[in-house]
């Protein structure tokens, strides 16, 4: 199933996360040292994984948009969440090793050159929106590698700056429209001129 029809079909309620393991991965071990996790944060961090889960989980949208390197965002999932599920335990950030950052920072490279260059679609929306929001928070709290901060909040804007300009055409093509629509029917009785309304139009749509 397309992520797209998922989006048609589903009203709010997500499928169960996936069970992943790695073998390369050292195991996190249990900390004594607790300390309080503001609620609210941690709820944020539950919404947020549960949603890259899914994403993560449309395999042939996953693989469309990557061509088959897709996983590694896998693996990136199964590192950044195994790290930030200590650190939302209350426990002292895990140390995370240099051939597992380096693989995140693949990924989110990765991520970046298909917002560039590939057709926004609502999934590569979602998925680098929901990634990057995952990827900042485990470098800045967890790997403190500020390159990774740094291409996730390039991504962000990224996709964010589309929207917006997406919705400037939209406005745009609807004054158009609107200008078109008055300037083919003038009642009398607002006595308008026919010049000063093809004024307006020529300046729309230039």
């Amino acid at each position: 199933m397309s992520y797209e029809r998922y989006n048609e079909l589903m009203s709010g309620k997500l499928p169960e996360d996936r069970e992943t393991r790695s073998e390369d991965r050292p195991t996190n071990t249990p900390r004594t040292a607790l300390r309080q996790v503001d609620p609210a944060m941690k709820a944020g961090y539950e919404t947020n994984k549960e949603r890259v889960s899914t994403l993560l989980g449309f395999q042939r949208d996953l693989e469309k948009v990557f061509k088959g390197g897709h996983g590694i965002y896998l693996k990136s999932f199964e590192i950044m969440t195994n790290d930030m599920d200590v650190l939302m335990a209350g426990h002292p950030a895990p140390e995370c090793p240099e051939n597992c950052a380096q693989g995140v920072k693949v990924a989110i490279d990765r991520l970046l050159t298909a917002i560039t260059f590939d057709p926004m679609t609502p999934y590569l929306r979602d998925l680098g929106l929901e990634f990057c929001k995952l990827t900042f928070n485990w470098a800045s709290q967890c790997s403190k590698r500020k390159d990774i901060e740094r291409v996730s909040q390039s991504v962000t804007r990224m996709i964010l700056g589309h929207q917006t300009m997406k919705e400037v055409m939209d406005t745009i093509k609807r004054l158009i429209d609107e200008a078109k629509k008055t300037y083919n029917y003038a009642p009398g009785a607002y006595d308008l001129s026919k010049h000063y309304l093809q004024s307006f139009k020529d300046e729309l749509e230039k």
